[in-house]
């Protein structure tokens, strides 16, 4: 059996005070690595269209020559699209309806606004008008143009929407 003073400074059943220093330095950096890969795979980004526009824009002329009127658009924040709990508690939406001649030219703006959606919230805008106009077919489009979600991000988790799909209708002023 081996003395304590047959062990060579080399041997692997050395425990020096330098061995044991050698170790720790060496799987230090080890450990930190393991212990930030959690935080960093947590942190993701979820790209859906959790605000919408609702339905197509209710327009009509009333008759009045050149002239197209907003009757009724809305967009709405549907937080049950994340499937993720917990999700931002409000989205600000901004969003807008416009007139656009036959060659989709924009010939004027219906409305404009900037609202906060609580969760499962409506924006909703029934008046507008756009006048002027030459005699024809136009449509009438409800876009959003962007969402700022808040909080966010939420757990670790950033949330947005960057591709919202728009919604038209049809007119014919006379």
């Amino acid at each position: 059996m081996a003395d304590v003073n047959d062990l060579t400074e080399d041997s692997p059943k050395n425990l020096s005070r330098r061995n044991v220093i050698a170790g720790a330095a060496w799987g230090a950096p080890i450990v930190l690595g393991v212990g930030l890969a959690p935080t960093v795979a947590a942190s993701t980004s979820k790209d859906m269209n959790a605000v919408v526009v609702t339905q197509a824009p209710s327009v009509g002329n009333s008759r009045v020559q050149g002239t197209i009127y907003l009757w009724y658009a809305a967009v709405f924040y549907d937080a049950n699209l994340w499937a993720h709990d917990p999700c931002p508690d409000t989205a600000q939406v901004t969003w807008e309806v416009v007139v656009k001649n036959a060659l989709g030219e924009e010939a004027g703006t219906l409305v404009k606004r900037t609202d906060v959606l609580a969760k499962w919230g409506t924006g909703a805008a029934n008046s507008g008008s756009v006048t002027g106009l030459p005699a024809g077919g136009y449509s009438v489009v409800c876009r959003i143009l962007s969402v700022v979600y808040n909080p966010n991000p939420v757990s670790g988790v950033t949330f947005k929407t960057t591709n919202s799909p728009s919604k038209s209708s049809s007119i014919t002023v006379i």
